[in-house]
Order: C-alpha cells, then sequence, then structure tokens
C-alpha cells in the first residue's frame, strides 16, 4: 500500500536549509531519499562528533601515558642518582632506564616485598666504603663476686692486741702515729711534740701495732689495690673501644647503644667499688672496730657482650662489604620502584580504560564513516527528470516560473524561479512536487509490478481552484488511466475535487471497473452510556437521479441542511438535535454564503455585506421580525454570526430562519430547490 498525504509531504520534501529553500540549497524528493539524507546529515555530524572524541580520547591517553612515563623515569633517576656507584647495573641512564622499571612492576611484583624498610640506612650502606676490621683489647679480669667475700672477712675480722685507749676509737688518730712510728725510729724525743720517747713508751706503741694488726693491714691494702685497679681497668676497656669512624655506618647504631649500656654499668660498678675501698679503708684505721657491707653493693662487672655482638657485626660486614652493598642496592632499587606503584597502578587503568573507549570509538567510527559511503553511494529513489518535474510543475500550477536542475548526487535538485535561486516554496507548489514525485515511485518497475495499493489523502486541502483543478486532473490521469493498481482510494475535503471525481467515473465505467463513493459523516451515537462523536460511512447515491442533482455543492449543502431540519422538525432525539447543530457553523453556513453571493452579485466574499443588504431587502412584517430576532440573537451590529455556539434546542429553529430567509428573498428559487431535493418546504421554512 502507498499512500500519499500531508506526512508524505512533509516526509518526501527536504531543503538542506532548515528554514526552507535557501539560494543555494538543494531540494531533495523522495522518502527513501530524504531519509537517505537525514541519516546522512545525522551521520556526518556524528562522525564529526566522533573525531572529536576521539581526538579528546587521545588527548587523555596521552596525558596518561606522559604521567606514567613520569612516574616510571622518575623511579629510575632516583635509582641512577642514588645507586650509580653501588653497582655497574646503575651506573648510567643508557643502562637502568622506565625499561628496567616497568620490567620490575609487570613481571616481578613479588619482589617488591623485599622492598627496604629502613632506607637511610640501606643508603648508608651503599655509599660506605670498605673499612678494616676492629682492633680489640681484651679487658683484664675484674675484680667480682669473690673479691667481694674477701672483702667482707676483712671488715668482719678482729685482732687480739693491748690496744691504747687514745687510738683505739680513732682511727685517723691511729692512721698518723703508725705513720710517724718510723720517723721516730732512733729519737729520744718527739718530732712534733718535743716529748720523751721512753721505752715504755715504745712498747706501748709495739703493742698496739704488733704483727696481727700489720698483717690485717696489708691484706686490706692488697684488696684495696686490686679494687682499683680494676675500676681503672674497667674504665680503660671503655675508652680503648674503637672509633665511631672506624665502622660501618649501619652498625653504630647498636654499637652507641651498646656503650651507652656498657658506660652506665660501668658507673654503677665503680660506685660499688669504691664504697668497698672506703669501708676496707675505715677498717685498716680501725682494725678493732667490726664492719659489714650493705646489701646493695654488689660488684657487678660491665657486660661487654653487646659490644662485642656490635663489633662482630662490623667485622662481618668488613668481610662481606661488596656483597651487603649490594644487597642494600638491591633493596632500595625496589624501595624507590615500589614507591611508585600504585601512582602507575593508577595511570595503567586510567590508560586501559581510555584504550577501551578509544578502540569502541574508532570502531563505531569506521562503521559511521561505512554507513555514510553506503549512504552516499546508495541507489536514490526513483525521481522524475528535471525537465519533465519542471513541465510537469507547471502544467499544475498552471504558471512555469518555476524550474528544476538535477544534482549530481541523483537525489536532489536546485530550484530556479525566473531565473534566480527559489527562497521560499508555497504550500501548494511543495504539494505538486510530492505528487509528482509519488506518481514517479509509482510508475517504477519494482512497484508497478507488485499490482499496489494506491491511497491519496486531501491532496488538494488549502489550494485554491485553479491548482486544485490541475492536481485532481493529472491525478485522474496518472492512477486512474495510465497505471495498473489493485485499488485506489482517493479521500478530500474538497466538494470541487469530489464533485469532478464523480463526473470522472461516470463517464469511465468501462475503463476503470467497479467503483464506490461514500460519505464520512460523524454521528452523535450512544457507546458504552456515554454520547460520542462517530464517525460513519455513508454511501453515496451514484446511479439514481439524486445523484446528479447532489454534484452540485450548492444542492448537496440545501439537501444536507434541509433533511436535518425535516428529520429534527419530527420529534427529534437528543442525539438528532445534536447532529443538526453541527451543520449550523459549518454546512448552513456555506450554504447561506453561496446563496447569497448568487443573489446578491456585488457582495461576493463579504457575508456580512451579505446579510444586510439581505435584510434590507425583506418588507416590514412578521417574517422581518423573525429574521431580525435571530440576526441580534446571533450577532453584532446586524452582522450573522451562525458560527457562535447555539443550544441543541436551538439548532432547528436557527435553521428555519436561514430558510425563511431564503424563501423570503427568492421563494421561486426556494420552492424549486425542495421540489428537485424532495424537500418540504414548510417544514423547512418552520411555517
Amino acid at each position: 500500500m502507498h499512500v500519499f498525504n500531508k506526512a508524505y509531504v512533509m516526509r518526501s520534501l527536504r531543503f538542506e536549509a532548515a528554514e526552507g529553500p535557501s539560494p543555494d540549497a538543494l531540494l531533495t524528493l523522495g522518502e527513501q531519499n530524504v531519509q537517505a539524507e537525514i541519516e546522512l546529515e545525522t551521520k556526518r555530524a556524528h562522525s564529526v562528533e566522533l573525531r572529536t572524541e576521539r581526538e579528546e580520547l587521545r588527548r587523555q591517553l596521552a596525558t596518561s601515558e606522559k604521567a606514567l612515563n613520569e612516574h616510571l623515569r622518575s623511579a629510575a633517576q632516583s635509582v641512577v642518582t642514588q645507586l650509580g656507584r653501588a653497582a655497574t647495573r646503575y651506573r648510567a641512564s643508557n643502562v637502568y632506564n622506565i625499561t628496567q622499571v616497568r620490567a620490575l612492576l609487570q613481571s616481578d611484583r613479588d619482589s617488591l616485598k623485599n622492598a627496604s624498610t629502613d632506607p637511610s640506612s640501606d643508603l648508608d650502606v651503599v655509599t660506605s666504603s670498605p673499612l678494616a676490621g676492629s682492633v680489640r683489647v681484651n679487658r683484664p679480669d675484674l675484680s667480682d663476686k669473690r673479691d667481694l667475700d674477701i672483702a667482707r672477712n676483712l671488715l668482719k675480722e678482729t685482732v687480739t692486741v693491748t690496744a691504747i685507749e687514745a687510738l683505739r676509737g680513732d682511727g685517723r688518730r691511729s692512721d698518723w702515729v703508725q705513720a710517724g712510728i718510723s720517723l721516730h725510729a732512733n729519737l729520744d724525743h718527739c718530732l712534733f711534740c718535743g716529748g720523751p720517747l721512753t721505752a715504755d713508751r715504745r712498747h706501748e706503741l709495739d703493742a698496739h701495732f704488733d704483727a696481727a694488726l700489720e698483717n690485717l693491714q696489708r691484706r686490706i691494702d692488697s684488696l684495696v689495690r686490686k679494687l682499683n685497679e680494676s675500676s681503672l681497668n674497667a674504665e680503660k676497656h671503655l675508652d680503648s673501644l674503637p672509633r665511631n669512624q672506624d665502622l660501618y655506618a649501619e652498625i653504630l647504631p647498636s654499637f652507641e647503644a651498646a656503650k651507652a649500656k656498657y658506660a652506665l654499668e660501668l658507673f654503677d660498678y665503680q660506685a660499688a667499688v669504691a664504697n668497698l675501698m672506703a669501708l676496707l679503708g675505715e677498717k685498716r684505721s680501725n682494725p678493732f672496730k667490726t664492719q659489714t657491707v650493705a646489701d646493695d653493693i654488689q660488684l657487678t662487672l660491665p657486660d661487654t657482650a653487646s659490644l662485642e655482638a656490635a663489633l662482630t657485626q662490623h667485622d662481618e660486614r668488613s668481610v662481606s662489604h661488596a656483597s651487603s652493598v649490594a644487597a642494600a642496592a638491591r633493596r632500595l632499587e625496589l624501595r624507590f620502584v615500589s614507591d611508585i606503584a600504585e601512582k602507575v597502578d593508577a595511570c595503567t587503568s586510567d590508560i586501559d580504560k581510555v584504550r577501551l573507549d578509544l578502540v569502541s570509538k574508532d570502531e563505531e567510527q569506521r562503521l559511521t564513516d561505512q554507513r555514510i559511503l553506503a549512504l552516499a553511494d546508495l541507489e536514490s529513489d526513483p525521481t522524475p527528470l528535471a525537465a519533465d518535474l519542471t513541465e510537469s510543475l507547471a502544467r499544475l500550477l498552471g504558471r512555469d516560473e518555476l524550474s528544476f536542475t538535477t544534482h549530481p548526487d541523483r537525489r536532489s535538485y536546485r530550484i530556479d524561479r525566473a531565473g534566480s535561486p527559489a527562497t521560499a516554496l508555497s504550500e501548494g507548489e511543495r504539494t505538486c512536487i510530492a505528487l509528482l514525485h509519488f506518481l514517479a515511485r509509482l510508475r517504477s518497475s519494482g512497484i508497478a509490478a507488485s499490482n499496489p495499493i494506491v491511497v491519496v489523502d486531501d491532496p488538494v486541502s488549502s489550494l485554491d481552484h485553479n491548482v486544485m483543478y490541475g492536481i485532481s486532473s493529472h491525478l485522474w490521469s496518472e492512477v486512474a488511466v495510465k497505471m495498473s493498481v489493485a485499488q485506489v482510494f482517493v479521500l478530500t475535503h474538497s466538494f470541487e475535487m469530489f464533485r469532478q471525481w464523480l463526473i470522472q467515473l461516470e463517464g469511465a465505467k468501462r475503463r476503470v471497473g467497479k467503483s464506490t463513493v461514500h460519505e464520512l459523516r460523524v454521528r452523535n451515537q450512544h457507546v458504552g452510556g456515554k454520547t460520542r462523536r462517530v464517525p460513519t460511512f455513508e454511501k453515496w447515491p451514484q446511479h439514481d437521479a439524486d445523484a446528479a442533482r447532489l454534484r452540485s455543492q450548492y444542492h448537496y449543502l440545501f439537501a444536507q441542511v434541509g433533511k436535518a431540519v425535516a428529520v429534527s422538525s419530527s420529534g427529534a432525539s437528543l442525539m438528532q438535535q445534536l447532529d443538526v447543530l453541527a451543520l449550523a457553523p459549518n454546512s448552513a453556513r456555506r450554504m447561506l454564503e453561496a446563496f447569497l453571493s448568487f443573489k446578491f452579485p456585488t457582495q461576493v466574499g463579504n457575508f456580512d455585506a451579505s446579510m444586510r443588504e439581505a435584510l434590507q431587502a425583506i418588507s416590514e412584517g412578521p417574517i422581518r421580525t423573525r429574521i431580525v430576532r435571530y440576526v441580534h440573537s446571533y450577532s453584532h451590529n446586524e452582522d450573522a454570526d451562525i458560527g457562535k455556539p447555539l443550544e441543541p434546542g436551538e439548532a432547528t429553529a436557527v435553521l428555519q430562519s436561514i430558510f425563511c430567509l431564503m424563501k423570503t428573498l427568492d421563494s421561486q428559487h426556494f420552492m424549486a430547490m425542495c421540489r428537485a431535493l424532495g424537500l418540504d418546504p414548510q417544514v423547512l421554512a418552520g411555517t
């Protein structure tokens, strides 16, 4: 089925300019051509958008790849800068670069678990020079618990002598006197006081300072010397330790901690030794007094184990310097790479996403451009030759100022009006052009061979009579005479075209074959409990006496309005009243306009003036009063407006007033029309 209607006209004519033809705009004819052109324009615009989007994606890709390479290059530069002296593989950027960093991240991610956790210490290892092993000084044996026990015993030991009471409780005086004995050997008088040194006095001194006391003092002196020497040796050992600069930097923290620990323990040890020596000194000075050692005095030796461990670590490091440097450099390399791993992953994710989008857009671009090429090469709808289109259009319009030139794409035309580019096409011109194209399509071999069904819907709407007759005649010639079609449906609002086709069907019965004519009317009916306006097809009388008379639009309108009045006057139902009401603003007005135009030819086209002249022609009396009442009820300033809304019960009276006016103005004409159409004049005029 092939349908020509207003929608077809809209679909089948397309101009490159959105507002219609422009001086250089091309007209495209044919629904397939128009759709192809629309799709082609859409695809071309989309192709441009895709190129822009792809360019933006490439820019994003370049930005992300640049950021990725910057991260990789940063890590590689850190490796070369910091570790260049550690191994030949790190010595320069032409040896170690982003390739090595990328390889680590792509294929050896597990190794990043071994990245340095103390970069500063590892860097110290890498930058350190080889050092000699430590020179150790063995610490002499120090006084410990055994000497403490000896001291405890000495402090508790007592001596049995004849003591001089003046010296027994005064150790200081006793030490002074004992030291002076050797000074007064072979002297008779004291060097200090000048007193005599008698034999008895010497005997008392010898008894006080006898051999047992001196033996105790000698043992105390020996232990004190040992304790003092032990304290000094413990301190000298601390001083004999290697200097910091002689040790590897990574050893220093543990070495310094060990030294600090040793120093604290040395302090406690020397304090204990000093306390013990003080007690022994008092015992020596006053050997008759028993001394005790406090429980908190312990001779705990300063521990050298942590010092030895640090120095041993240094010695081992000295022996394995090269391997330690290599291991530290590797840990640092992994740290530099590990530090950029998350950033690299983020960039890589962005790159992968953009690349996927770009692949998708590239494919979309390929398909779009492919479609553009296909649309550009698409075989066009059959279109009339430019000369035929120009000639046929001139025949339809009755004028020849429009001319067409075929565009190389075979789908478009350049339109000129009187030699200049056409800048506008009227509705009639558009309809004519679209109809010519429609008929050209029907004549094409593919459609003609299918014995098509053709529907032509209101082809002359809003066209002037000259164009209407041209289109109607051309359409009849093509679809009813020249073409082979299964069926033709012609729908029109134009009574003149309707009448013309009725006449042509009557004269071409043999050639055309069977045909039917119907009128589409809207009737008020009860549907689902509600009043609805329902379209209804009513068969048109073609072969009886009424058919010839109804071919006049005036006769048709008179009959249509007259029958409605006759029905409603005989006790019309609400539905019938509504049907009559529908006639007042349309059919009744056109009937009255036709009558007044005939009766008052000088007022053709001016309904209000015709009505005024009609009222002036009516003599005073009941009829004039009735008509004037109608006019004043439904008009202003005696300008009748029967298009004004009416109540259902008023419609019949209004229509009867119109017939009364016609009868009063031309009774002979009115009565003749009633006889011709079989209508009761008294019912129509309401008399």
